[in-house]
């Protein structure tokens, strides 16, 4: 598996599959962390959406730089910001401090736009348009591999450690991570010229941004659209149910063997890009019905077994549904352009990020859960029915 894969690819989900093992160990914890310095689901949105709103400021700037520079160093000024993202959650979770969370959230959007920029553009560089859903199949596997190694020994951890302890395990894996980074083949830059500072911030603007959109052709625009809901959905059911559970009296230990089912269907990545390779666009309005069904499934939920199902069947339709729409943009799109579109890419998810923790946790709160999961379903479903219409 991965054999006609660029060396450079694989060294990139190396180093992610090292960072991401670090983050893992506390990643099934931190919405309960987040919930309890907030108290109510409204306010653990906005405190989720910091990290997305930074995100979405930071994106336009680092998509024209990934443009100009060599996306290796793009990645490299990114994870050199994770350390301080531990100390801060730590330092919020050992003093009580609420702003050192705010902190951590705003560091970590600056981080992972630099990150998941650069580590894009660098793999649309080296991959062949015929093989972008295997390539992309191919990182997933392997760093979700990783990730449930670490949410298994968190098990463990969590048993002897504080939440804001575990923090601490992201720093040796981080600099590991860049380690590993800083030695993979160079990338060719698509544009050769420097640009100066000022013409950079100028290019970066919204006002690019959306005149960059603006261009992309009706299937693009389209399949944006399907990736705001598609994100906005996974947000939702990312923060929010394992807070439900936690509500319910599930111990920490429960919540993280949630989230090792939920990642178990990214193993099968490289398959769900094979997959997408091979049935495109076709697969699409499907693959978002059965999610739409299981969001509906969702809100009557009441036993914690059921739970597990759900997020395993979720996820596995989830995975093969983003692995499309990421191959079949990067088929679409400007090759000459691919640190713009896999900015763009992103933006479109953080954006959803963004208004989703907002906008279903005010509704739980005001509403509850079972009709803020049934409102996300009917969203889901309509998306699925009207987007890819005459689209080939």
């Amino acid at each position: 598996m991965g054999s006609e894969i660029h060396s450079g690819v694989k060294a990139i989900t190396r180093a992610t599959a090292v960072r991401w093992f670090g983050w893992a160990i506390v990643d099934p914890l931190v919405p309960v962390f987040l919930f309890l310095f907030s108290g109510s689901f409204a306010e653990t949105g906005i405190i989720v959406s910091i990290y997305s709103i930074v995100f979405l400021v930071s994106i336009p700037l680092v998509s024209f730089i990934s443009d100009h520079i060599r996306a290796k160093y793009v990645i490299l000024a990114g994870l050199a910001i994770y350390p301080f993202i531990a100390l801060s959650y730590y330092f919020a979770g050992l003093y009580g401090i609420a702003a050192g969370i705010a902190i951590a959230r705003a560091l970590n959007g600056v981080s992972y736009a630099l990150d998941a920029t650069g580590r894009t553009t660098y793999m649309r560089r080296h991959t062949i348009r015929e093989r972008v859903g295997e390539a992309f199949g191919f990182f997933q596997i392997w760093t979700e591999f990783w990730r449930i190694g670490a949410m298994l020994l968190s098990l463990i951890a969590v048993q002897y450690f504080e939440i804001y302890q575990l923090f601490l395990v992201i720093i040796p894996t981080t600099l590991i991570a860049m380690f590993i980074v800083a030695r993979v083949p160079d990338d060719a830059c698509d544009y050769q010229h420097k640009a100066d500072w000022m013409s950079c911030v100028r290019a970066s603007t919204y006002l690019r941004f959306v005149q960059e959109v603006v261009i992309w052709k009706s299937a693009l625009k389209r399949l944006a659209g399907m990736a705001f809901v598609l994100n906005a959905v996974r947000a939702a059911i990312s923060v929010f149910v394992p807070i439900i559970l936690y509500t319910e009296g599930v111990s920490l230990e429960k919540i993280i063997i949630f989230a090792i089912i939920s990642s178990i269907p990214l193993l099968f990545g490289y398959h769900a890009g094979k997959i997408a390779d091979r049935y495109g666009i076709r697969l699409l309005p499907i693959v978002m019905s059965l999610l739409a069904i299981s969001l509906a499934g969702l809100a009557f939920i009441e036993v914690y077994e059921h739970y597990l199902l759900f997020i395993f069947v979720f996820n596995s339709l989830m995975s093969v549904a983003l692995i499309v729409i990421d191959s079949e943009m990067t088929r679409r799109g400007d090759n000459r352009r691919y640190g713009t579109l896999s900015g763009a890419i992103l933006e479109v998810g953080e954006f959803a990020s963004v208004v989703s923790p907002v906008v279903v946790g005010a509704a739980i709160t005001a509403f509850g859960a079972h009709s803020a999961l049934l409102g996300l379903a009917g969203i889901t479903l309509v998306s699925a029915l009207t987007g890819v219409r005459g689209m080939r």
